[in-house]
C-alpha cells in the first residue's frame, strides 16, 4: 500500500480534490451518453485516461521532487508498482468480459479508464491493488441487478393492470424460457448437468489441492475464491462448452478416479475434507449461476429485447442470447458468429443474416435484437460507492451488521 511523508499532504489533497470533482463530471457524462444513444465514444473513454495519466505525472513529479528533499508531499515508489498491478488487472478483466459477451467494448474501456482513476482519487482505496477490480464489479452488478428486479416487479404490475400486451408477453417469455429449463432438466438434462457438476467439483477440488501444496502461496495469485467464482460464471458460455468436451471429460473421469483411489488409501481424511470443500462450492456456484443467468438473461435483456423483419437487419444490431445460439448451431453460417461480441454485427454478418432471412418460407420473417442494456451507469455508481462506503455492497453490509 501507499505510504506518503506525513510532513505536507496539502498538494496532493488538491490534486486529489480536483481529479473527485473530475471524475464525477466525467463518468456521469459517460453514463448519461449511454442512457441516451446506448454508445460510448472512444473520445469521452480517453479524456477519462488522459486526465490519470496528467495525474499520476504530477504525482511522479512529486515524488522526484521529495527524493531530492525539495518537497514534502510526495508518494513513495511502492505506489506506482501497486498502481500498474491494479491497472494490469483492469485491462485483463475488462478484455474478459468483452470476450465472454457480457458487456460491449465500450463498457470494458469505461471500466478500465474508472479503474485507472480511482487509486488516484484515494491512495488506499480498499481492494488496491488485487482485488479493486472484483469489487466495483460486485457493487456494479449488484446494484444494477437491484434495479432490474425492482423494474420487472413494477412492470409486471404494470403490465398486469393495464392489460400491456407488450409487456404481458414479455412476461410470459420468461415464464416459458423457466419452464422449459425445469422440463429440459427432469427430462434428461439432469445427465448433463451432473456432467457440468463432476466437472465443476473437480476444479474446485483442485484449487483446494493447489492451495495446501503449495501452502497459500496459491493465495498469491488467486486471493480469493470469489475470483475463481467469477471467471467461471463470466466465462460460463465459453467454460460450458470446454467442458462439454467428450474428450476432456473422459481425461478428467480418468484423473478423478485415479486420484481418488490413491488419496482413499493413502491420505483418506484430508481427501475428505477436500471433497466437502469442493461440493459445497458446487452447490453455492449453481445457486449464484442459476440466480446470477436468470437476472441477466431473463430481467435485463428480456426487456431489452425487440423484433425486427430480417430484411431490416443492420450493421451494429446486437442479436438476442437465444438468435446467437440459433445462429451459431446452422451449418449456413459455417461458424461466422462463434465468437459472437457486445459491440454489434459488422456489415459482412448483417449481410449474411439478411440472407439466411430470404431462405425463411414465411412472409417477412422477424428476428430477436437487443436494443441495448446501458451498464455504465452502473459501473459508475460502483465507482462512487467504493469511494464514499470504502468497500463493496457486501463488505458494507457486513459492517452494518457489525460483523466486519
Amino acid at each position: 500500500m501507499a505510504e506518503l511523508d506525513a510532513a505536507g499532504f496539502d498538494r496532493l489533497l488538491a490534486y486529489r480534490v480536483f481529479l473527485t470533482g473530475f471524475f464525477v463530471w466525467w463518468g456521469w457524462g459517460i453514463a448519461a451518453n449511454d442512457l441516451r444513444s446506448r454508445k460510448i465514444p472512444n473520445r469521452m473513454v480517453l479524456t477519462g485516461l488522459y486526465a490519470a495519466f496528467a495525474t499520476l505525472s504530477l504525482f511522479l513529479l512529486e515524488t522526484l521532487l521529495g527524493d531530492a528533499g525539495q518537497s514534502g508531499d510526495y508518494l513513495l515508489w511502492n505506489f506506482y508498482g501497486y498502481y500498474l498491478v491494479s491497472l494490469a488487472l483492469a485491462v485483463g478483466v475488462g478484455f474478459f468480459l468483452w470476450y465472454g459477451e457480457v458487456w460491449p467494448a465500450g463498457d470494458a474501456k469505461f471500466f478500465i479508464a474508472s479503474l485507472a482513476l480511482l487509486p488516484l482519487i484515494d491512495f488506499q482505496i480498499r481492494g488496491f491493488p488485487r482485488s479493486l477490480w472484483l469489487s466495483i464489479l460486485v457493487n456494479s452488478f449488484v446494484i444494477g441487478a437491484v434495479y432490474y428486479v425492482f423494474r420487472f416487479l413494477s412492470r409486471a404490475y404494470r403490465g398486469y393492470k393495464h392489460r400491456d400486451e407488450e409487456l404481458l408477453l414479455k412476461i410470459e417469455g420468461i415464464r416459458r424460457d423457466l419452464a422449459a429449463g425445469f422440463r429440459s432438466f427432469f427430462d434428461g438434462g439432469y445427465g448433463k448437468s451432473f456432467l457440468y457438476a463432476v466437472s465443476l467439483f473437480f476444479i474446485f477440488f483442485l484449487y483446494q489441492v493447489a492451495s495446501v501444496s503449495f501452502k497459500g502461496h496459491l493465495q498469491r495469485l488467486v486471493p480469493d475464491l470469489s475470483l475463481l467464482f467469477f471467471l467461471l460464471f463470466i466465462g460460463w458460455e465459453k467454460v460450458s462448452g470446454f467442458l462439454s468436451g467428450p474428450r476432456l471429460r473422459l481425461a478428467l473421469g480418468l484423473l478423478f478416479v485415479s486420484y481418488f483411489a490413491y488419496g482413499f488409501v493413502n491420505f483418506r481424511s484430508e481427501l475428505l475434507q477436500g471433497a466437502r470443500y469442493a461440493a459445497l462450492n458446487v452447490v453455492k456456484f449453481s445457486v449464484i449461476l442459476a440466480v446470477g443467468r436468470f437476472l441477466l438473461v431473463s430481467l435485463m435483456e428480456k426487456f431489452s429485447t425487440v423484433e425486427v423483419p430480417v430484411s431490416e437487419i443492420a450493421p451494429g444490431m446486437v442479436l438476442s442470447r437465444r438468435y446467437i445460439d440459433i445462429v451459431k448451431k446452422d451449418e449456413f453460417f459455417k461458424d461466422e458468429f462463434a465468437d459472437s461480441f457486445r459491440d454489434g454485427m459488422t456489415p459482412e454478418e448483417a449481410e449474411l443474416l439478411r440472407r439466411w432471412g430470404a431462405r425463411i418460407p414465411r412472409e417477412n420473417p422477424k428476428i430477436e435484437v437487443m436494443e441495448g442494456a446501458p451498464f455504465a451507469l452502473w459501473i459508475f455508481s460502483g465507482c462512487l460507492f467504493q469511494l464514499v462506503f470504502s468497500g463493496n455492497v457486501f463488505t458494507f453490509l457486513k459492517r452494518f451488521a457489525g460483523l466486519d
